[in-house]
């Protein structure tokens, strides 16, 4: 959420911008201590993932203010120096400086509230003038007035060009109601009175317009139909045991166990406390034949198929690591086969429905890194699914990223490549008619794809045991292929 511009809200009755144009030094800054209290505020803060990272780096939570200065919504105060904003961040009384005049923290712990919506704290005005350089400033000086606003949006035809009207995010809903109480008379901007009304009043007075219903203007807010991730400081210090005032590291550092490839790995939260990692790399122990190279030679490379067969073979869940139009991957096994397995595997023939495949035993020199990388690509992304037993637990494939290149679970493709996906099969596939395309329906229901968050490349969420949910960076294999084991 962007942050806030405020001045007091005991000038913001009844007229209109031109007695905010020329800003008293008192109120300006005022202005910069509510921008930061906004910042650290209970609305804002733990939402904000880059922010509690720097708030949560240490018990106290003290956060440098030079670098709070250099957000977006404080360069306007740059020119001012460093004492300047000092002076004004001690006049708060929700904000704490430091002795040195370093530091800034907030004088209470987080108290997780009720977030209103969006349009619960936004408003529409119209009738601004026409565009000119410090338009949008000085129109976000004039919301301001009436509380701490989160983003002032001027809203823009096709060609760009400014509709003389904004939605203003308020940070809280009372500020949305200042702006909007009608006793304070009308709000003019430059002395021409504006068309005001809130957000949820503008999306249903177009819907009724255009004859649509309101909820269905409003999307999920992700093209894939889900709801996008959002950070939730509440919920990430929930799932850690602690509160706000909790010391971090006496919580957080406690060692897990692990279980992949048959050996249990003791990982640590790692330096961020966003993720975990091994705590001794070289505690990892070499697993001869867990990853098997394969290459089609005939037919059709049908991942779902491999799987299937593979269990129903050996009766070993297995991942498969293939990246898209290649011909040539690995195949992933719970633990290493044996010489007999390995054998059978290699006489099984064309065992996989629709392809005939050549297998191919990796060097420990091949192998061994590549276990170590996807060994570390599965703690890094699901050391949260260790239980009491310390035993890693499959959440059906859906594994919660950190941001360490993993991104926030990642996605599900567009219509357009799950259908480009459909249209190779019928293409390349064996198979004829309606048993064609009850096949493909159930791949698409069971197997929808994501994007590999290491290589972009296409990942089966069927779900799996203890695998991980990246491929390993810079080899061949970059997309994994999972399957749910009852």
């Amino acid at each position: 959420m962007a942050a806030p511009v405020t001045i007091s809200t005991a000038s913001a009755v009844g007229d209109d911008a031109g007695s905010i144009e020329v800003e008293t030094p008192d109120q300006k800054k005022e202005r910069a201590m509510r921008q930061i209290e906004f910042y650290l505020s209970d609305s804002n803060l733990p939402f904000d993932k880059f922010l509690w990272g720097i708030y949560d780096k240490t018990d106290a939570h003290w956060v440098p203010i030079k670098q709070m200065a250099t957000f977006k919504r404080m360069r306007e105060f740059e020119e001012f120096g460093h004492e300047w904003l000092v002076e004004a961040l001690r006049r708060s009384t929700k904000l704490e400086v430091d002795a040195k005049g370093e530091n800034v923290k907030r004088t209470d712990p987080l108290v997780e509230r009720p977030r209103e919506s969006v349009e619960e704290r936004s408003v529409y005005a119209k009738n601004f003038p026409a565009e000119y350089s410090t338009l949008q400033q000085d129109i976000e000086r004039f919301f301001s007035r009436f509380g701490a606003i989160a983003a002032v949006r001027m809203r823009r035809h096709e060609d760009k060009s400014f509709k003389e009207s904004v939605f203003c995010e308020y940070a809280d809903v009372e500020g949305a109601q200042r702006f909007l109480n009608p006793e304070d008379g009308p709000r003019k901007f430059k002395g021409t009175e504006l068309l005001i009304m809130s957000k949820e009043d503008y999306i249903k007075m177009k819907c009724e317009e255009k004859g649509i219903k309101p909820d269905a203007s409003r999307g999920s807010g992700a093209s894939n139909g889900k709801r996008p991730f959002h950070f939730n400081a509440f919920k990430l210090m929930q799932k850690e045991g602690r509160s706000d005032s909790d010391p971090r590291g006496s919580l957080t550092d406690t060692p897990k166990t692990f279980t992949i490839l048959g050996q249990d790995l003791t990982i640590v939260p790692d330096e961020d406390g966003g993720g975990w990692v091994l705590e001794d790399e070289s505690t990892v122990k070499y697993v001869k034949r867990a990853m098997i190279g394969f290459e089609k030679k005939e037919g059709d490379l049908k991942l779902n198929a491999m799987k299937v067969a593979i269990k129903k073979l050996l009766d070993i869940p297995s991942y498969i690591i293939n990246t898209p139009g290649e011909t040539a991957g690995y195949l992933v096994l719970q633990r290493g086969l044996t010489d007999s397995e390995y054998s059978k595997l290699q006489k099984a023939g064309d065992f996989v429905d629709g392809g005939v495949f050549e297998w191919k035993e990796l060097s420990e020199d091949e192998e061994r890194p590549r276990q170590l990388e996807y060994i570390k690509n599965s703690v890094s992304r699901r050391g949260d699914d260790t239980g009491g037993s310390g035993v890693s637990r499959s959440k059906g494939g859906r594994g919660r990223g950190r941001g360490r290149g993993a991104g926030r679970g990642g996605g599900r493709p567009g219509r357009e490549t799950r259908n480009r996906e459909k249209d190779t099969s019928k293409s390349t596939g064996t198979k004829s008619g309606a048993a064609s395309a009850r096949e493909q329906k159930s791949n698409d229901t069971k197997g929808s794809m994501d994007l590999d968050p290491t290589s972009g490349a296409k990942r089966k969420r069927d779900g799996e045991p203890d695998g991980p949910e990246a491929a390993e960076r810079g080899g061949a294999p970059v997309s994994i292929k999972k399957v749910r084991v009852e």
